[in-house]
């Protein structure tokens, strides 16, 4: 019987195509395809048996590319809820979902792993040799065939006769099982009356959101493996969210640490896996095989049919936005995912974004708190440092204050660790000539050069270029001896000078790399001081850290973004918490604006009293979350011609007025040239992007935009440069 199937090639097209298939068809099916006299692959979203109301010819499809679909219907209505919410097309959206392995249709590799299925075995009294390695392979779960071939050498065929049963069945690869070593996960009596509340929504199987804030070390991360064995327990599978990479290996270790007894099956899943890796890890869980799939962003759109739990581990961090087209919300779309499979979503954060809180705040969301920690240790004495009143310690800047080194000496004399925290990386921020006072930028972006001294160059943080360190300046000639600031290097260099003893570990994105291995060997004290950006502050346990020394807590206080205090306020209180965990801590904050609303709740620890502030603030001026922005910027390597076309488009929106929609702009952001692109920027405050975007799609359709033009969407924007 013929069907009819609409399908979604992987090529720009502004609609799905109508085909005819021969054979029965399920929706997620990959099939090969020719649209305009090239072959390609699709993606079937509908299968109908009623011919469609066209007065053309229907081409046939002319094969499936596997044999089994390899998208379920939840991950399609998902594709589509993200081409539709952040304006992107099918083809974009479906980019980002579908791993490229499959949008060019290759083979999936060979499997090599056995295991038992759940078909019952029965043997015949002579059939030993079968019963004998049936029985092998239970006791060995995901054996490989060459082990197998090992044990039973001369039984080549009781491979292939126990396939043919359907008692065994060949796997890909293993996923990592938590079966081994490690202790039984124990709950304070705080943390039981929560997951007792999460667990009565888990068993209900019906979506609803609740929000773990608990402070720094309190053991939210014991109450997500609660729930996750509980999950297991019912025979659904878990989607865990970390936001960054470097945080999905310490959460598969704490899992393998706590939840031994459990043989949980977990799959780790981010964009640094290769695509073998994430071809058998796909097959894996669209088998059913994973309990868990743990991961960053993208791991949202890892197939699932029995999800029943939603993690989302600090999920105030801007991580979860994608930087790149299309600019998705990795927690917004988990979210959303959650709801399509009616399972229970769990955000957890020391310091919720606004957002959230707006969601507690009308009732959405269910809010748990936990204010203590598992080890009984206090939150750490927090000192702040005002460096107006301090003298240039280093080089003439002011790296460490009086009090930061008498509690740094302190620490070590104990052997025990400390952390610097400065958001900044190079030697020195800024470098200008003191004769003609001209900054050194980066011709590419109009930023300033950073002075790199490891490897003495100039580097633009924007667009990557590096050049030779001037030794004079290029415009007067004149020696070049002026470098304002310091960054992460002029910092170890400053320790290095006055403790010529003190390991010092630096951690920024110029020596991660090189340093593969650098969280065991914090572990492990292989270090005495821990001094890093940004990415030291998100999620990590350090538990023989006793000291943090926040260098310039103020460094970002300039940003023009409304969200510039919340941003702060949650990185201070993220940094401050990886003091004390085990032993009585201290914080050093150095600062030269000691008197701001944010900082002063940071060192107390205030995380309610700032949300409600900042949940008034923007309910004052309407911004988000009161409403929804579209950040609309603009990009061509002319400079006039630019500023014409986005005046122009302005006045053109204003003669087509769209319902609801509140324009601000045009006006040059703080980036205004990056990579030889010149920038401009309008921002969009609408009451729902659902509403005003294809609207505003439309109007974009009807302008005549210049080539040489280029223009980008960006929905719920958490970056306004």
């Amino acid at each position: 019987m013929v069907t009819y199937v609409q399908v979604w090639p992987f090529c720009s097209v502004s609609h799905p195509l109508t085909y005819t298939a021969k054979k029965s068809l399920s929706v997620g099916t990959l099939v090969r395809i020719r649209v305009q006299n090239r072959r390609l692959i699709g993606l079937v979203t509908s299968v109908k048996e009623q011919a469609p109301t066209l007065n053309i010819p229907l081409l046939e499809i002319e094969g499936t590319v596997y044999d089994f679909p390899v998208v379920t219907g939840e991950q399609i209505t998902l594709i589509q809820r993200l081409s539709r919410y952040y304006a992107c097309s099918m083809y974009v959206a479906m980019e980002a979902a579908i791993p490229s392995f499959f949008r060019t249709g290759k083979p999936f590799p060979k499997s090599s792993f056995l295991r038992v299925t759940p078909v019952a075995p029965s043997f015949s009294a002579r059939a030993i040799r079968l019963q004998s390695a049936y029985h092998w392979i239970q006791q060995h779960p995901f054996v490989s065939e060459d082990a197998f071939r090992q044990q039973f050498p001369k039984n080549f065929s009781v491979i292939r006769r126990l396939l043919e049963k359907q008692y065994i069945e060949r796997v890909s690869c293993i996923p990592e099982i938590v079966s081994e070593g490690g202790k039984r996960l124990t709950l304070t009596e705080e943390q039981q009356r929560v997951f007792d509340a999460l667990q009565e929504s888990l068993k209900t199987k019906t979506y609803r959101t609740h929000l773990l804030m608990g402070i720094t070390g309190s053991g939210k991360t014991e109450i997500y493996h609660a729930l996750i064995q509980q999950a297991k327990a019912l025979g659904w599978q878990t989607l865990y969210l970390v936001p960054e990479i470097m945080l999905s290996k310490q959460a598969l270790e704490k899992l393998k640490a706590r939840l031994s007894e459990t043989s949980l099956r977990v799959g780790v899943w981010h964009s640094r896996l290769s695509n073998r890796a994430k071809m058998q890890l796909w097959e894996q869980s669209m088998a059913g095989m994973c309990d868990v799939i743990l991961g960053t962003r993208s791991a949202v759109f890892v197939p699932m049919k029995r999800l029943g739990l939603v993690v989302v581990d600090e999920e105030h961090e801007p991580s979860y936005k994608q930087s790149e087209n299309p600019r998705y919300h990795g927690r917004d779309l988990a979210l959303y995912r959650a709801q399509l499979a009616q399972a229970l979503c769990v955000l957890g954060s020391a310091t919720p974004s606004v957002e959230s809180w707006s969601q507690v705040k009308e009732r959405h969301y269910s809010l748990h708190t936990l204010i203590h920690r598992p080890s009984g240790q206090s939150l750490p004495a927090i000192s702040v440092v005002d460096m107006r009143y301090e003298k240039p310690s280093f080089e003439g800047s002011f790296v460490l204050s009086a009090l930061l080194r008498e509690k740094l000496c302190a620490c070590l004399d104990r052997k025990e660790q400390a952390l610097l925290f400065l958001n900044r990386r190079g030697y020195a921020p800024y470098v200008y000539c003191s004769k003609c006072q001209k900054r050194l930028e980066c011709p590419n972006c109009k930023s300033h050069f950073v002075l790199h001294r490891t490897d003495r160059t100039f580097r633009c943080h924007i667009c990557a270029k590096t050049i030779p360190a001037y030794r004079v300046c290029p415009t007067c000639h004149s020696p070049i001896q002026t470098s304002v600031g310091f960054g992460t290097q002029r910092v170890e260099a400053c320790l290095k000078a006055w403790y010529p003893n003190m390991r010092v570990l630096r951690l920024d994105s110029d020596t991660v790399e090189q340093q593969p291995n650098w969280y065991e060997a914090i572990l492990e004290q292989r270090y005495d001081v821990i001094l890093g950006t940004q990415m030291i502050a998100k999620g990590l346990d350090f538990p023989k850290v006793t000291l943090v020394g926040v260098i310039q807590a103020d460094a970002l206080s300039m940003s023009e973004d409304f969200r510039a205090a919340e941003r702060l306020f949650q990185l201070l209180v993220q940094v401050i918490g990886r003091a004390g965990r085990l032993h009585p801590g201290e914080v050093v904050v150095q600062t030269f604006s000691p008197t701001v609303d944010w900082l002063q709740d940071g060192c107390r620890q205030a995380v309610a009293s700032f949300l409600d502030r900042e949940y008034a603030l923007r309910k004052q001026h309407h911004y988000p979350p009161f409403c929804h922005v579209i950040h609309h910027l603009f990009r061509s390597p002319s400079e006039t011609m630019l500023h014409y076309t986005v005046e122009q488009w302005s006045a053109f929106l204003q003669k087509q007025p769209v319902p609801c929609l509140k324009v601000m702009g045009p006006a040059v952001p703080y980036l205004n040239k990056a990579n030889r692109f010149y920038r401009m920027h309008l921002l969009y405050f609408v009451p729902a992007p659902l509403g005003a975007i294809p609207i505003l799609q439309r109007l974009r359709q009807s302008f005549p935009f210049p080539k040489n033009v280029m223009d980008v969407w960006d929905v719920d924007p958490i970056d306004f440069r």
